[in-house]
């Protein structure tokens, strides 16, 4: 079956061939606690999960949650806005009450900010009543923020979990990855579990590509392109100046560069030319270090 608006041939059999083409979309927030289970149970590491939400950004998800929209009449319209404050972590609950034919009014209702790790809610015009309940909805969403993943966690995951599994974006956006063959049943694994979850907010869709001659051009490009982003990087960094130990960790990154280009070398069944380019890099590295050995080696 061919797909009508890509250049490569589907068949069940092809996720056995070459891999899968994955993207998705994301709605709606999934309990960390129903993920971790679920994870767990379908016998992946639970390590893989990303960490919750530092309560910083737990908070300011549960002041965000405060803006709502009220109409008390067919000619006045109240909305309560949220506006970041010039202290980091610090918001301003701003009432702005609009009546048809006039301009605008806002009033600052109180200020929301952290206070040893917790959220306070400072009174600027807020009778009581308003601020025991800013106060009491910050306080629960804050709790309820810290045990969820929104889409965006979701998203942000997906990426660095493809990758960690090698695989490449096929678009300079991102958005479209291809993850490869040895990879696709954790991916499998891993997406209905996330889908599952979420009750299907979430869709991870994954695409059977077979080893075509359209298919492996587009793979080839890929890696092509991440390698050599990585590499320049790298050469960037190493023309600055770094030290042995940050030149250690671009050596690694270097190798685990190459062994991914050797890895869909394998897959496509042909040398990849940007193998020459990430070769050279690591040869470069190692020059660079023994430089710097011997330079040390003279000082001393």
């Amino acid at each position: 079956m061919t797909n009508p608006d890509k250049n490569y041939v589907i068949t069940p059999e092809a996720a056995q061939t070459a891999g899968a083409v994955s993207y998705w979309r994301a709605a709606g927030s999934i309990s960390i606690k129903a993920l971790h289970d679920a994870w767990v149970a379908a016998g992946l590491d639970p390590a893989l999960i990303r960490k919750a939400p530092e309560p910083e950004t737990a908070l300011r998800r549960a002041v965000l949650d405060l803006a709502e929209r009220k109409h008390v009449s067919d000619t006045t319209e109240v909305r309560v806005l949220i506006r970041p404050c010039k202290e980091q972590h610090e918001w301003a609950v701003v009432e702005e009450t609009a009546v048809k034919g006039k301009a605008p009014t806002y009033r600052t209702v109180a200020i929301v900010r952290f206070a040893a790790g917790q959220p306070a809610v400072a009174d600027v015009s807020a009778t009581a009543q308003e601020h025991d309940s800013i106060l009491a909805r910050i306080a629960n969403g804050f709790t309820a923020q810290q045990g969820l993943f929104d889409p965006a966690d979701i998203t942000g995951w997906l990426v660095k979990l493809a990758y960690a599994n090698g695989a490449v974006t096929l678009r300079d956006s991102g958005g479209v990855y291809f993850i490869p063959r040895s990879a696709t049943e954790f991916w499998t694994k891993a997406a209905n579990v996330i889908e599952t979850v979420s009750g299907q907010a979430h869709r991870i869709f994954r695409i059977p590509a077979m080893k075509n001659t359209e298919a492996v051009e587009a793979i080839i490009a890929a890696v092509t392109t991440e390698a050599e982003q990585v590499a320049t990087e790298i050469d960037a960094e190493v023309a600055k100046g770094v030290g042995p130990r940050a030149l250690e960790a671009r050596k690694a990154a270097a190798d685990a560069l190459l062994a991914k280009v050797a890895s869909y070398e394998e897959l496509v069944g042909q040398q990849i030319a940007v193998r020459e380019r990430v070769e050279a890099l690591r040869a470069s590295l190692a020059q660079v270090a023994l430089a710097a050995m011997f330079s040390s080696e003279a000082a001393a």
